[in-house]
């Protein structure tokens, strides 16, 4: 997998991880640690960039070492990121979350991103054959 946005913290902690996974066709997002607004704001608009310049329509997101307020990243991408998103060919994420985090929240992280599909995970494995089974070639050519 190519990294292709890693941004970490004036402490050399890392806060997130953009991979390009080319044996499944997707993107790999990795959000780690306590984010501030201003570091989920560049995270996302640096991920944006990279989703502009590809044909990528399969995201992974693991959000199971973020440790930031669930409900305010849903409100800020739901309003600022996901319009700017639609402009990508991205459609199809799976989120990752911790069990606890999991437990009453699928709807939300479903409504998140208007316009696409989107799952809720507890296991990464599960997770990519979700992504696997969408045949990305069909919709390409659709």
């Amino acid at each position: 997998m190519d990294v292709l946005v890693e941004l970490t913290r004036a402490s050399g902690e890392v806060y997130f991880r953009l991979h390009h996974d080319e044996a499944h066709h997707m993107f790999r997002a990795e959000w780690m640690g306590t984010l501030t607004q201003a570091e989920l704001q560049l995270a996302a608009h640096k991920g944006l960039e990279c989703l502009l310049r590809n044909e990528v329509i399969l995201f992974l997101l693991d959000m199971r070492a973020c440790q930031s307020n669930w409900q305010d990243i849903c409100s800020w991408v739901r309003v600022m990121w996901t319009p700017k998103s639609l402009a990508t060919p991205l459609r199809f994420f799976a989120h990752l979350l911790l069990p606890e985090v999991l437990h009453g929240r699928s709807l939300e992280v479903q409504n998140m991103v208007h316009g696409s599909v989107c799952h809720t995970f507890e296991n990464e494995t599960e997770a990519v054959q979700w992504l696997d089974g969408i045949d990305v070639k069909a919709l390409v050519q659709a």
